[in-house]
């Protein structure tokens, strides 16, 4: 393993994967907000008592009777209005798609994302260690408790985001009975190998990624405060665009992937930091940290299988 573990991973703690659709959905929710511009009188209107009737213009009357009950505590448990914020704000959207019909939840849920605004992305950043683009002198105020083993692990067993390393826990392909971690290359941002290197409509689509990247990196830097910096912000992005390039090319195209057995790698945790040992990585903290979650103490004689033999030797 090289430096490219040691790049910059600016991306992976705000960026979700690419989508074609992307550019598609954006149009689409601006359309819908112009339409929609919902306001905190629409969401104290989805939070009132079941039991008052609805009403057209509610915040412009007042509440001098108190039917609408928004306090501190929320509505009672009882109104599936305050049930459907309660569980999406905790991040389950099932709910939505289960006892809710289009007509009553988009309103909501855009007005909700309105008044939280970038406050969650925000505390998401804090708690990754901040975004170096978007956070000054990160090199002076960050950098020396910062520890790669650490971030990717809490990515990976608290928002199942497999950055640089997808490691996973899955049945045993040669012993079906049994479950095994599995240490494997990981997704890319943009759906495949092609897209990093390949021109015509590729190239349109990394400028169209990369124009993606500086946008939200100038949102963030906008919301805390911070200096305008076009140029700052393009060079970081640009290099954000050279790391994940790199991941790509050092990654197996899907076409040599197609064969398990020959994929199929089996030894023990010691064995693994032997063969693939650096100073740079401590492999066995970052799988310790991730099975932690799951109260879970490794061994050194606990087995995995590895998958991306090549990605691991060539990073």
């Amino acid at each position: 393993m090289n430096s490219l573990f040691l790049a910059p991973v600016q991306f992976c703690f705000v960026l979700p994967p690419f989508s074609l659709q992307s550019a598609t959905q954006i149009n689409q929710t601006e359309e819908i907000m112009e339409k929609i511009q919902p306001s905190d009188h629409y969401v104290v209107r989805m939070l009132r008592n079941p039991d008052v009737p609805q009403q057209d213009s509610l915040m412009d009357k007042g509440d001098e009777e108190g039917k609408y009950r928004v306090t501190k505590s929320g509505p009672a448990l009882s109104n599936p209005m305050f049930t459907l914020i309660t569980r999406v704000l905790q991040g389950d959207f099932s709910i939505v798609e289960d006892n809710f019909n289009d007509a009553e939840v988009v309103p909501l849920i855009i007005g909700l994302i309105e008044q939280r605004d970038s406050l969650p992305l925000l505390e998401l950043l804090t708690l990754v260690g901040e975004w170096p683009v978007a956070y000054t002198d990160w090199n002076l105020t960050k950098e020396s408790s910062w520890s790669l083993e650490e971030k990717l692990s809490l990515l990976n067993q608290r928002f199942n985001k497999r950055v640089l390393i997808d490691l996973f826990v899955w049945n045993d392909d040669r012993e079906s009975s049994k479950h095994i971690i599995y240490i494997d290359q990981p997704s890319l941002g943009m759906p495949s190998r092609d897209y990093y290197f390949n021109s015509g409509n590729y190239q349109r689509i990394r400028e169209a990624y990369l124009q993606f990247m500086v946008t939200i990196a100038k949102m963030v830097r906008e919301d805390k405060n911070l200096t305008k910096d076009d140029n700052y912000v393009h060079e970081e992005m640009a290099r954000v665009m050279d790391l994940e390039s790199d991941i790509a090319k050092a990654t197996a195209p899907s076409e040599e992937r197609n064969d398990v057995t020959l994929l199929y790698n089996k030894m023990t945790l010691t064995e693994f930091q032997q063969k693939f040992s650096t100073d740079e990585f401590n492999w066995t903290i970052f799988i310790q940290e991730v099975m932690t979650s799951v109260s879970i103490k490794l061994h050194p004689e606990e087995e995995v299988v590895v998958y991306g033999v090549p990605y691991l030797q060539t990073a």
